[in-house]
């Protein structure tokens, strides 16, 4: 689904008021209040709160979306690839702090069957495209091949997500992009095949 502006504007506030005040706080009336309308004029956009939390992450899978097909289209080697994967969301939410915040909170998602079925997806989609790369990077001799794809899905993509974590809960005191580009070389060197 195609969001209007005004629909991604309630979008956009949905996240920021998850990321800096809790779940607890997101009501109708707090939306209404961040964009400056009434509780009644953000029904004329979304049925129930819960589609709009269904919409932030549809917003997040398009986001990502045009990330993995970005990697997908680099000329360049499949752990190249990988790399872009992972530099783009670092850069993502280092600019984006709040979609960081509420994204790598799952918790928020899981008591609603949809939100979490969806949530779910998110991460089959991420996993899949990763494993495509991790299978080319170990044809070509990239990656080592004596460990299972997906263990080294959750190693890289772990790590990552770890490292977001610990910048978030630390109020983003450090440099996410650079930190990360570190990482990914230290996981890089894990993972290693002989060429």
């Amino acid at each position: 689904m195609s969001l209007t502006v005004r629909q991604k504007e309630i979008v956009l506030n949905i996240i920021r008021i998850i990321s800096t005040q809790g779940i607890q706080e997101l009501t109708i009336k707090n939306i209404a209040a961040a964009i400056n309308v009434t509780e009644a004029a953000i029904y004329r956009h979304f049925k129930s709160k819960n589609d709009m939390l269904m919409e932030v992450l549809n917003y997040f899978e398009e986001l990502a979306s045009g990330m993995s097909e970005k990697a997908e289209q680099e000329d360049t080697t499949p752990l190249g690839k990988i790399e872009i994967f992972l530099l783009q969301r670092y850069e993502l939410f280092q600019s984006n702090p709040d979609l960081a915040k509420v994204m790598f909170s799952e918790v928020l998602f899981e008591n609603d069957t949809d939100l979490s079925n969806k949530m779910h997806e998110i991460i089959q989609t991420h996993m899949h495209q990763m494993i495509e790369f991790v299978h080319q990077a170990q044809a070509s001799g990239q990656i080592r091949k004596d460990i299972d794809e997906k263990h080294l899905f959750r190693m890289i993509v772990g790590s990552m997500r770890l490292l977001v974590t610990q910048w978030c809960l630390s109020g983003y005191s450090f440099p996410l992009e650079e930190e990360g580009k570190r990482l990914w070389k230290s996981v890089q060197k894990l993972i290693a095949g002989s060429l």
